[in-house]
């Protein structure tokens, strides 16, 4: 499951790092999880990532995690400095996995990674116009398993209020 997490993470910092035409500011993010061919209770597999994070991290997911049905509904804060894909590729060096873009428009970004621990997996984000976007990241774990997030991406407000940006 930690790959999941991973993949996670990838999709989570990759869509607004690669100088897509989208809003920064706080967004709502919605996704749905499939596992080995198995829909995942996200809340419960975010509860197990986080034992092994520190405090700061562990408040800062927290703050980030809402239930919603058939999925899970997070909020994030991009800054405008998050659209720099040099910032982009300092996020996945961070997660020990390589990204390879393949693709990079305003419009849509596809990419295929390579991590470390030997999973690998290809993601790729469109940008339904500044304020919505929507995304799959098909992965596969260094055991052969599969794993897909599907997602969707919603601007709320430019100010992010509380809730910081990602590191």
């Amino acid at each position: 499951m930690k790959v999941l997490f991973l993949g996670l993470l990838l999709s989570a910092t990759s869509v607004w790092a690669t100088n897509l035409d989208m809003n920064p500011g706080l967004w709502s993010i919605k996704m749905d999880i499939n596992h080995k061919g198995k829909a995942v209770n996200f809340n419960a597999e975010m509860e197990k990532a986080m034992k092994s994070m520190s405090a700061e991290q562990k408040a800062q997911m927290k703050a980030m995690m809402k239930s919603a049905m058939g999925g899970a509904e997070t909020q994030a804060c991009y800054t405008k400095e998050m659209l720099n894909p040099k910032s982009f590729m300092n996020n996945q060096e961070q997660e020990n996995c390589k990204p390879t873009i393949i693709k990079n428009t305003s419009t849509e970004v596809q990419a295929s990674f390579k991590c470390n621990n030997g999973a690998t997996g290809t993601a790729k984000w469109t940008i339904t116009d500044k304020s919505s976007f929507e995304g799959i990241v098909d992965m596969t774990s260094n055991k052969g398993e599969k794993s897909k997030i599907s997602y969707t991406g919603k601007f709320i407000n430019a100010d992010c209020g509380d809730l910081k940006p990602a590191k």
